[in-house]
């Protein structure tokens, strides 16, 4: 047995313990805060599904970003801890990076959080959210809590990158000589902010697509009434329509990075290299969640053709969540069997690198 990974896996066992029940708090405690209209407590005390679905899923939310954000910071850990001479202050040092860690990773989480759904709120025009999740509208409450789930799928990574140029590793040693690394990594900050700011602009955007193209392809159905009327199975089939599309939308992030890489490491031009870059990643989204949802739609139309002895869409409308609930599942599993595929695909659109003297 290796005691000093022993060691290290208990003292991260314990880290993370104290900071997911502080995360945990602070998130519930900062969000009433901003939902003044709604006490979260009197409500769930009185069985309100829908308030705490809304809650429960944008906590989740921001540990998935949390987790995701975490890694470097523990490796640094690893470091200290095999170093041959390691002093108290070093293991202390690092100990507080990785709250810190926890701490601004949080942070940036529920402030992100907030936005995507302030956003999503402005596009539904024709629903009072928090009117009806204060009525106990769990439908509402689904596909509020399936647009921030999905949302941490695409957020966790360009978070993970502004983190890590934003809190300084701790003092390393290399034989008797002591070396310090920057306080701040101003290149690999820059990145990571300009990953956020796309993937934010992505989520909204394919979230707009999404739900306008859905209304298409289900005339029979008044959405947005039907969501009202707390229509669950409508609401579990727009779900996982979000979601599917946020899964393929997932093979856009690792082109959409060494897109970016490759812009930041121009040897001239870098301007104008990173603009086009921005443009070509956004066609990536664009492009992506156009092609996610006509196949989403062809598996959805060869089930009803397979099955024809339902009329899918009639029982859907009269709540049959049995039925959206296969659909569901066939929606989102063609969605992750696919997601490689779009991705080899997009990797064929990244520009070839001209590595100079770039910001990188």
């Amino acid at each position: 047995m290796k005691i000093i990974l022993l060691w290290q896996g208990l003292i991260e066992i314990g880290l993370s313990f104290l900071a997911a029940l502080f995360i945990f708090f602070i998130s519930f405690k900062f969000f009433s805060l901003l939902t003044k209209n709604i006490d979260e407590n009197r409500e769930i005390n009185n069985n309100n599904v829908a308030i705490s679905i809304v809650v429960s899923t944008f906590i989740l939310g921001i540990m998935f970003m949390v987790r995701s954000a975490i890694g470097s910071s523990m490796d640094t850990l690893s470091t200290i801890m095999n170093t041959q001479q390691v002093e108290v202050s070093q293991v202390l040092f690092s100990l507080l990076r990785i709250l810190l860690f926890f701490l601004l990773s949080s942070v940036f989480a529920f402030i992100i959080l907030w936005f995507t759904l302030k956003a999503f709120m402005i596009l539904t025009t024709n629903i009072d959210e928090w009117k009806e999740i204060k009525q106990n509208n769990v439908s509402i409450s689904i596909i509020m809590g399936t647009l921030l789930l999905s949302s941490t799928l695409l957020l966790s990574s360009p978070l993970a990158t502004l983190l890590d140029g934003m809190v300084p590793p701790p003092l390393l040693i290399i034989g008797e000589i002591q070396k310090a690394q920057p306080i701040f990594n101003t290149a690999v900050i820059l990145k990571g902010a300009i990953q956020l700011c796309i993937t934010l602009a992505g989520i909204i955007l394919t979230f707009f697509l999404s739900f306008t193209a859905f209304k298409l392809s289900t005339k029979k159905i008044d959405d947005t009434s039907e969501l009202k009327a707390d229509n669950t199975a409508i609401a579990v089939l727009l779900s996982s329509f979000i979601l599917g599309i946020m899964l393929m939308m997932q093979s856009v992030i690792g082109p959409a990075d060494q897109t970016l890489h490759f812009a930041l490491n121009a040897n001239k031009q870098v301007v104008a290299a990173v603009f086009f870059a921005i443009l070509r990643i956004f066609a990536f989204f664009i492009g992506t969640a156009i092609f996610a949802f006509i196949l989403l739609q062809l598996a959805m139309r060869l089930f009803m053709l397979i099955f024809s002895k339902i009329d899918e869409i009639a029982a859907i409308k009269k709540n049959n969540l049995a039925v959206s609930i296969i659909i569901a599942v066939l929606i989102i599993s063609i969605a992750l069997i696919f997601q490689h595929g779009i991705s080899s695909i997009l990797g064929t659109w990244v520009a070839s690198p001209q590595v100079g003297s770039g910001i990188l």
